[in-house]
């Protein structure tokens, strides 16, 4: 008992001394459905840490559903920051390969990205492999979807998983065009003792 006991105040003090911030996420996406096999979407976002603005992005793709459970996609993102030392302007590409199946009301996803750079900058840009993993349940009579998801970020050159990211929330269909979404989304850093609490919030406009 007094070992299960002293583990666990070690746990919980190795934790109180890790680093923690704030963000908030808002985003804006605007998606065109071009045919049946092919969509195009722009979204500027912005991003807060703690109460100053921190990054100013814009993110534009294209993504093609082969099937009706299987799509790819082709980003790029623009990105504007501010830190102590002056701006710092970047570009990024991602390509996605993404799966998505429904089970009852239960909808399963899963997806592979590959990106040039990350998009956060506590340890430098590099070349990354994210795996996410996630969840939604399209709840009945309800316009609304909760979902849960967790993605790890691998850096290729030293196949290191440099960072998990953890998130709840979900969606709500305010009629066929328009829709938001709100989820919590906790960052954690593994190459450092450093967590990120994160207030994502967002609009969807399709057409």
């Amino acid at each position: 008992m007094r070992v299960l006991l002293l583990a666990t105040l070690a746990l919980l003090a190795s934790r109180a001394i890790c680093q923690t911030e704030g963000a908030t996420w808002t985003s804006v996406t605007i998606q065109k459905k071009l045919s049946d096999r092919f969509k195009a979407s722009v979204q500027p976002e912005l991003r807060w840490t703690d109460t100053s603005l921190e990054r100013r992005m814009i993110e534009t793709g294209v993504e093609y559903s082969p099937v009706k459970f299987l799509s790819t996609a082709v980003t790029h993102r623009y990105t504007m920051e501010t830190t102590n030392n002056g701006s710092l302007d970047y570009h990024r590409m991602a390509l996605d390969l993404m799966g998505q199946f429904e089970v009852n009301d239960w909808e399963p996803e899963v997806r592979l990205r590959y990106t040039n750079i990350k998009d956060f900058t506590a340890d430098g840009g590099a070349n990354f492999l994210r795996y996410k993993v996630g969840v939604g349940y399209d709840v009945p009579n309800f316009k609304g979807k909760p979902e849960l998801s967790a993605e790890a970020f691998q850096e290729l050159d030293g196949h290191t998983i440099r960072k998990m990211r953890y998130s709840v929330g979900g969606n709500y269909s305010i009629n066929k065009s328009h829709s938001v979404a709100l989820a919590y989304k906790r960052d954690d850093f593994r190459s450092k003792q450093k967590f990120v609490n994160i207030l994502d919030m967002g609009y969807k406009f399709k057409f």
